[in-house]
């Protein structure tokens, strides 16, 4: 499917191939919302979603990276750097696990 292609369904079906294809890669928290950005095949959706009323307020579908940065700035690369050398050394650890 391509982006043409998503943003001409209706809601409904858009919501359904989002259920049914989207792979969840990033998050980002502001004060007021909670952004989720997912791949759909060749492209993206966003979804904006207030952060104390867990409705979806909006949905943004895009092809153009540009619209990856917030996400990459999100990311910190001293911890992802720590957890790819030890497994590189071949300890297995969870990086969504806390100490």
């Amino acid at each position: 499917m391509t982006l043409t292609e998503f943003k001409s369904l209706s809601t409904d079906h858009r919501y359904i191939v989002w259920l049914t294809k989207a792979v969840r890669i990033a998050e980002y928290k502001n004060l007021f919302y909670i952004y989720t950005l997912y791949q759909v095949e060749g492209f993206y959706v966003q979804v904006r979603t207030l952060r104390f009323f867990r409705g979806k307020e909006k949905w943004t579908a895009f092809a153009n990276e540009i619209y990856l940065k917030p996400y990459l700035k999100k990311i910190n690369l001293t911890e992802l750097r720590h957890y790819t050398l030890l497994r590189e050394q071949g300890i297995m650890v969870d990086p969504d696990k806390k100490k």
